[in-house]
Protein backbone atom coordinates (compact mmCIF):
# COMPACT_ATOMS: atom_id res chain seq x y z
CA UNK A 1 0.00 0.00 0.00
CA UNK A 2 1.29 3.41 -0.81
CA UNK A 3 1.17 5.96 2.00
CA UNK A 4 -0.78 9.17 1.63
CA UNK A 5 0.21 12.27 3.55
CA UNK A 6 -2.33 14.55 5.12
CA UNK A 7 -2.84 17.36 2.55
CA UNK A 8 -2.94 20.08 5.20
CA UNK A 9 0.69 19.37 6.13
CA UNK A 10 2.06 19.32 2.57
CA UNK A 11 3.02 23.04 2.37
CA UNK A 12 5.20 22.72 5.49
CA UNK A 13 6.84 19.54 4.19
CA UNK A 14 7.52 20.90 0.70
CA UNK A 15 9.38 23.94 2.00
CA UNK A 16 11.72 21.77 4.05
CA UNK A 17 13.28 19.96 1.03
CA UNK A 18 16.70 20.85 -0.35
CA UNK A 19 16.68 22.24 -3.89
CA UNK A 20 18.59 19.51 -5.70
CA UNK A 21 17.74 18.34 -9.24
CA UNK A 22 16.98 14.77 -8.11
CA UNK A 23 14.60 15.27 -5.16
CA UNK A 24 12.66 12.04 -5.42
CA UNK A 25 14.64 9.85 -2.98
CA UNK A 26 14.90 12.70 -0.51
CA UNK A 27 11.25 13.50 -0.91
CA UNK A 28 10.13 9.99 0.05
CA UNK A 29 12.54 9.78 2.96
CA UNK A 30 11.52 13.18 4.29
CA UNK A 31 7.83 12.47 3.89
CA UNK A 32 8.08 9.19 5.73
CA UNK A 33 10.30 10.58 8.47
CA UNK A 34 8.21 13.68 9.09
CA UNK A 35 4.89 11.89 8.75
CA UNK A 36 5.84 8.95 10.94
CA UNK A 37 7.03 11.30 13.63
CA UNK A 38 3.80 13.28 13.48
CA UNK A 39 1.68 10.15 12.98
CA UNK A 40 0.10 11.53 9.83
CA UNK A 41 0.50 8.76 7.26
CA UNK A 42 -2.87 7.84 5.89
CA UNK A 43 -3.06 4.46 4.18
CA UNK A 44 -5.78 2.93 2.06
CA UNK A 45 -7.94 0.74 4.26
CA UNK A 46 -9.62 -2.41 3.14
CA UNK A 47 -11.57 -2.53 6.41
CA UNK A 48 -14.90 -0.80 5.92
CA UNK A 49 -16.07 -1.01 9.49
CA UNK A 50 -19.37 -2.26 10.76
CA UNK A 51 -20.40 -5.00 13.09
CA UNK A 52 -18.43 -8.20 13.44
CA UNK A 53 -20.05 -11.19 11.73
CA UNK A 54 -20.97 -12.70 15.10
CA UNK A 55 -22.69 -9.53 16.33
CA UNK A 56 -24.46 -9.06 13.01
CA UNK A 57 -25.73 -12.64 13.20
CA UNK A 58 -26.98 -12.06 16.77
CA UNK A 59 -28.85 -8.92 15.72
CA UNK A 60 -30.46 -10.73 12.77
CA UNK A 61 -31.46 -13.69 14.95
CA UNK A 62 -32.95 -11.31 17.51
CA UNK A 63 -34.95 -9.51 14.83
CA UNK A 64 -36.22 -12.77 13.32
CA UNK A 65 -37.24 -14.08 16.75
CA UNK A 66 -39.08 -10.92 17.80
CA UNK A 67 -40.33 -9.70 14.43
CA UNK A 68 -44.01 -9.76 15.39
CA UNK A 69 -43.34 -7.97 18.68
CA UNK A 70 -42.47 -4.34 19.22
CA UNK A 71 -38.71 -3.94 18.74
CA UNK A 72 -36.69 -1.07 20.09
CA UNK A 73 -33.16 0.04 19.31
CA UNK A 74 -32.27 -0.28 22.97
CA UNK A 75 -33.26 -3.98 22.93
CA UNK A 76 -31.21 -4.58 19.78
CA UNK A 77 -28.23 -2.74 21.22
CA UNK A 78 -28.51 -4.60 24.50
CA UNK A 79 -28.61 -7.95 22.69
CA UNK A 80 -25.11 -7.34 21.30
CA UNK A 81 -23.70 -5.24 24.15
CA UNK A 82 -23.40 -1.91 22.32
CA UNK A 83 -24.80 1.56 22.83
CA UNK A 84 -27.74 2.61 20.67
CA UNK A 85 -25.71 5.17 18.71
CA UNK A 86 -22.83 2.77 18.11
CA UNK A 87 -25.16 -0.04 17.02
CA UNK A 88 -26.98 2.27 14.59
CA UNK A 89 -23.76 3.48 13.00
CA UNK A 90 -22.11 0.06 12.77
CA UNK A 91 -25.27 -1.65 11.53
CA UNK A 92 -25.62 0.91 8.74
CA UNK A 93 -22.00 0.34 7.73
CA UNK A 94 -22.54 -3.43 7.69
CA UNK A 95 -25.93 -3.65 6.02
CA UNK A 96 -26.27 -0.40 4.07
CA UNK A 97 -29.52 0.42 5.84
CA UNK A 98 -30.60 1.47 9.30
CA UNK A 99 -31.85 -1.12 11.80
CA UNK A 100 -35.38 0.29 11.42
CA UNK A 101 -35.29 -0.05 7.63
CA UNK A 102 -33.97 -3.60 8.02
CA UNK A 103 -36.82 -4.57 10.36
CA UNK A 104 -39.44 -3.01 8.08
CA UNK A 105 -38.02 -4.77 5.03
CA UNK A 106 -38.06 -8.16 6.82
CA UNK A 107 -41.62 -7.59 8.00
CA UNK A 108 -42.75 -6.76 4.46
CA UNK A 109 -40.99 -9.84 3.06
CA UNK A 110 -42.77 -12.00 5.63
CA UNK A 111 -46.06 -10.28 4.78
CA UNK A 112 -45.54 -11.00 1.08
CA UNK A 113 -45.12 -14.70 1.88
CA UNK A 114 -48.27 -14.68 3.99
CA UNK A 115 -50.25 -12.81 1.34
CA UNK A 116 -49.18 -15.37 -1.27
CA UNK A 117 -49.84 -18.50 0.74
CA UNK A 118 -52.81 -17.87 3.01
CA UNK A 119 -56.30 -16.49 2.67
CA UNK A 120 -56.05 -14.44 5.84
CA UNK A 121 -57.22 -10.84 6.02
CA UNK A 122 -54.74 -8.06 5.38
CA UNK A 123 -55.26 -6.86 8.95
CA UNK A 124 -54.29 -10.30 10.30
CA UNK A 125 -51.18 -10.32 8.12
CA UNK A 126 -50.25 -6.84 9.36
CA UNK A 127 -50.61 -7.82 13.01
CA UNK A 128 -48.74 -11.10 12.50
CA UNK A 129 -45.84 -9.20 10.93
CA UNK A 130 -45.51 -6.74 13.80
CA UNK A 131 -47.38 -3.70 12.47
CA UNK A 132 -49.72 -1.95 14.89
CA UNK A 133 -52.27 -0.83 12.31
CA UNK A 134 -53.34 -1.87 8.86
CA UNK A 135 -52.79 1.70 7.63
CA UNK A 136 -49.16 1.72 8.71
CA UNK A 137 -48.65 -1.70 7.14
CA UNK A 138 -50.22 -0.58 3.86
CA UNK A 139 -48.12 2.61 3.77
CA UNK A 140 -44.83 0.78 4.38
CA UNK A 141 -45.80 -2.02 1.97
CA UNK A 142 -46.59 0.51 -0.78
CA UNK A 143 -43.29 2.36 -0.18
CA UNK A 144 -41.24 -0.81 -0.47
CA UNK A 145 -43.21 -2.75 -3.09
CA UNK A 146 -44.90 -0.05 -5.14
CA UNK A 147 -48.36 -1.56 -4.64
CA UNK A 148 -50.83 -2.06 -1.83
CA UNK A 149 -51.06 -5.41 -0.01
CA UNK A 150 -54.49 -6.10 -1.51
CA UNK A 151 -53.29 -5.30 -5.04
CA UNK A 152 -50.25 -7.49 -4.46
CA UNK A 153 -52.46 -10.41 -3.43
CA UNK A 154 -54.74 -9.95 -6.45
CA UNK A 155 -51.78 -9.71 -8.84
CA UNK A 156 -50.18 -12.80 -7.36
CA UNK A 157 -53.39 -14.84 -7.48
CA UNK A 158 -53.95 -13.78 -11.10
CA UNK A 159 -50.68 -15.34 -12.19
CA UNK A 160 -50.87 -19.09 -12.59
CA UNK A 161 -47.50 -20.70 -12.18
CA UNK A 162 -46.94 -23.17 -15.06
CA UNK A 163 -45.91 -26.65 -14.10
CA UNK A 164 -42.49 -27.92 -15.08
CA UNK A 165 -42.27 -30.32 -18.07
CA UNK A 166 -40.94 -33.08 -15.79
CA UNK A 167 -44.24 -33.02 -13.91
CA UNK A 168 -46.22 -33.62 -17.08
CA UNK A 169 -43.90 -36.47 -18.01
CA UNK A 170 -44.19 -38.15 -14.61
CA UNK A 171 -47.98 -37.88 -14.56
CA UNK A 172 -48.37 -39.31 -18.06
CA UNK A 173 -46.26 -42.35 -17.11
CA UNK A 174 -48.38 -43.06 -14.04
CA UNK A 175 -51.62 -43.39 -16.01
Amino acid sequence: MSPFVCPTKLPNIWTAFPTTPDKTPLLHACLLRRSCNAGEILTQRTYRGGLSPARLRRVKEFVYAKMEDELSLSELAQSVGLSIAHLSEMFRKSMGETPHQFVLRLRVERAKEMLRSAESRVLDVAIACGFKTQQHFARVFRQLCGTSPTEYRIEFQGHVVPRAPETYFQESNCR
